[in-house]
């Protein structure tokens, strides 16, 4: 029986270290808004390598975090095990301090919808740069969607200014990839076109809703629609 418990923990440990620490960084699952479909969340899975890790649902792009439970709900309905809600309006220097521990448990990155602006307000943008990019390279994934994709990249869009010339503000930089959504729905076009020529960018991805893009090491993996792609050779002159 001893000896049972003991190999036991022995394969726990050793599946919890090789989550923790992977050969290959992790993956951007990123998505246009609209409905999160079925076929998202079971990708997302894949690339944790299951369901049963600890996923982090940073609410941070909701005006009121708190109604960021329903993602965590609907991670549960979908299967997951382990989900962990952040649900802080604002954040302290000793609360961060607490969460480099629990971004550098997680497998996975679950951000919704709403105004990525407020994640980096509330975060701080080196703060949140550092220590997701941290957990990345070490195998941890993201999914984001709507705003829970743009503000991968650095500068994002955080919108469009009174002229609606597009808001050109700082991100979280976790990409060198230019991130829109809703991007046919909503004729986003030209404001990523002008962004992109103003940046430094390896690649714009213009995502319209229900589409969505895997991306690792700015590398395109798999697409699901299609999303308009800009490489850097074709920016405007």
């Amino acid at each position: 029986m001893f000896v049972t418990a003991t190999l036991f923990l022995a394969f726990s440990q050793a599946k919890s270290l090789s989550v923790n620490n992977s050969s290959k960084p992790g993956a951007f699952l990123l998505a246009g808004g609209g409905t999160t479909t079925k076929e998202m969340v079971e990708e997302f899975a894949k690339l944790c390598g299951g369901k049963d890790g600890r996923i982090l649902v940073l609410a941070q792009t909701r005006e009121d975090p708190t109604k960021g439970a329903s993602s965590l709900t609907f991670l549960k309905e979908n299967g997951f095990s382990d989900p962990l809600l952040i649900d802080d309006k604002e954040l302290s220097v000793e609360r961060k301090k607490s969460l480099e521990d629990e971004f550098a448990k997680a497998i996975g990155f679950w951000v919704p919808g709403g105004n990525q602006n407020l994640v980096i307000e509330r975060f701080g943008q080196k703060w949140f740069h550092d220590n997701v990019s941290l957990a990345i390279k070490r195998g941890a994934n993201w999914f984001g969607t709507s705003a829970g994709a743009m503000v991968v990249s650095d500068p994002m869009i955080g919108g469009n200014n009174p002229d609606n010339s597009p808001k050109i503000v700082p991100g979280a930089g976790l990409l060198d990839v230019l991130i829109d959504t809703h991007f046919k729905t909503r004729n986003r076009k030209e404001r990523m076109r002008i962004t992109f020529h103003r940046g430094k960018y390896q690649m714009a991805v213009g995502l319209d809703e229900g589409e969505w893009i895997i991306i690792r090491d700015s590398q395109i993996e798999k697409k699901y629609g299609e999303p308009m792609i800009m490489l850097k050779e074709s920016r405007l002159e």
